[in-house]
């Protein structure tokens, strides 16, 4: 297998694409101010230029093109971030949402490939997540020879569910209250 980069990925109507400098002011609304994490300009501009130097470090390491993608919408002169996703490594106790009567030690923690996405409020419900969504699986699958790709989401999130359920996951509940951030996972087999 030659390089992992992966490419800006097109769908009807947007670019999944590198994050680049020009995008810290959107990407500070976006993620800290909308999203709620409230990190300050210059932390975000410390988290944008690690994003930017991990497309090439990854590379050179031969590792899977894990992290942050911009989001852009096609046709439009500036290209403005209105949305964020991705790939990441993730160590998931996936035995136990498949046998709920996996026990410890390890109750089937397993490293997975997790996609992630995130649109800006004023541009949810029009279906630009899907689009993400199965555009970076499709890649993910085909490309880096994935047998599953997962994704997770909290109980009560119904849109982000419908995502996962629209790009052909199975959504699996977890029927333990722990780990609290593991509530609904969706798995899609290649």
């Amino acid at each position: 297998m030659g390089t992992l980069r992966m490419p800006a990925l097109e769908t009807e109507r947007l670019v999944i694409r590198p994050f680049i400098e020009a995008d810290l002011e959107a990407c500070h609304e976006l993620l800290d101010r909308e999203g709620g994490e409230g990190r300050s300009r210059e932390a975000r501009k410390h988290w944008l230029d690690w994003t930017m130097a991990s497309y090439e470090e990854l590379d050179s390491l031969h590792q899977p093109p894990y992290g942050d993608r911009a989001i852009v919408r096609k046709g439009e002169p500036r290209r403005r971030v209105i949305g964020a996703c991705g790939l990441a490594p993730c160590l998931l106790p996936l035995a136990r949402l498949i046998d709920p009567n996996a026990s410890p030690p390890n109750e089937g923690y397993m490293p997975e490939v997790g996609l992630y996405y995130a649109l800006s409020s004023a541009q949810r419900g029009q279906g630009y997540a899907t689009e993400v969504a199965r555009a970076l699986a499709d890649w993910a699958l085909r490309e880096l020879h994935l047998a599953r790709i997962v994704a997770t989401t909290t109980y009560d999130n119904g849109p982000s569910q419908r995502v996962m359920e629209r790009i052909g996951m199975r959504l699996t509940r977890n029927p333990r209250p722990d780990p609290s951030w593991l509530q609904v996972v969706g798995i899609l087999v290649s």
